[in-house]
């Protein structure tokens, strides 16, 4: 096990935070059956009959594929870009960038749902979340572009999958803030904190819980790189699925939120999301931003 500081044991291990180790056995103790990560073995039968030996682990890919419960894996998610409905997976794995497609289109694709679409071509198909893609109309039926509730509920299912207690959030969903500067556009889903500036903010010391992502093109956490011709390029931290389980999942909603600990807490909020298990699958840019205030705290 881990130490935090404070002398507590930290109780997560193997895949995070729906992987607890169980300090008698040692093993990840998964909500549905017991796993050994030396060996890469369930240690009972799938019930989701998903593999060719019923004890086979997130199909012999641990670093691509995760397993909330010890039931079915969880691959790579495909949402609709309206609704954030989520659709299916590709063939990558749970990892890397949400995509966002029509919902018709992506049955098409998949023979609705029956085949993985592979991910190469999943990504010339669909949208990834960017203040160019992003639809800020109220409607719902709109005609390109990725909506603010689809931003919402992908993030929420995002955590839902990654074990984390999402009921604790406000109506159950991770909230929207949204302001683009150049464009003159701001908009807010589910009574998102107003903080843009920040790239996340969380309510505390208040239930239900209000984590809100910030999309703002003044926030603090954006990146500015150089793309192949040298132009910069402002990147966005909450785009894939471990900058979400490590920012909104681990330091907002499992730290800030749930445990109530504050800015002055933020050397131990650190240290968790360095520890947690999809810190190595983050970005270059979310890594050198959550490393920059960690070295900064600590000198």
């Amino acid at each position: 096990s881990i130490a935090r500081s404070g002398g507590a044991t930290y109780r997560y291990d193997y895949q995070g935070a729906y992987a607890e180790k169980d300090p008698v056995t040692g093993l990840n103790n998964f909500q549905l059956r017991m796993y050994d990560s030396k060996i890469g073995r369930w240690l009972s039968t799938d019930p989701a009959g998903q593999h060719a030996s019923p004890y086979e682990g997130m199909g012999n890919n641990p670093v691509a594929k995760g397993d909330p419960t010890g039931g079915e894996d969880v691959n790579s998610p495909i949402y609709d870009r309206v609704t954030g409905e989520f659709l299916g997976v590709d063939d990558q794995g749970f990892t890397g960038d949400l995509l966002y497609m029509d919902k018709s289109v992506y049955n098409l694709l998949s023979n609705s749902g029956g085949i993985k679409i592979a991910h190469a071509f999943a990504e010339t198909m669909a949208e990834k979340p960017s203040f160019s893609s992003i639809n800020n109309s109220p409607l719902i039926y709109v005609f390109s572009g990725i909506t603010l509730q689809a931003l919402s509920n992908s993030y929420t299912d995002v955590l839902a999958k990654s074990g984390f207690d999402v009921s604790q959030l406000l109506n159950g969903k991770v909230s929207i803030n949204y302001h683009d500067y150049n464009r003159g556009i701001a908009g807010n889903y589910n009574n998102g904190i107003d903080s843009p500036t920040d790239n996340a903010t969380t309510s505390v010391d208040k239930r239900p819980i209000t984590v809100t992502a910030q999309w703002s093109t003044v926030a603090a956490a954006h990146d500015y790189v150089k793309d192949a011709a040298g132009n910069e390029q402002l990147t966005i931290l909450y785009t894939t699925v471990e900058n979400i389980q490590n920012g909104l999942g681990v330091h907002e909603l499992q730290y800030h939120g749930i445990k109530n600990l504050r800015n002055a807490d933020h050397l131990e909020i650190f240290e968790a999301q360095l520890r947690a298990g999809s810190w190595p699958g983050t970005t270059n840019a979310f890594k050198n931003f959550i490393l920059d205030h960690y070295n900064e705290i600590k000198r």
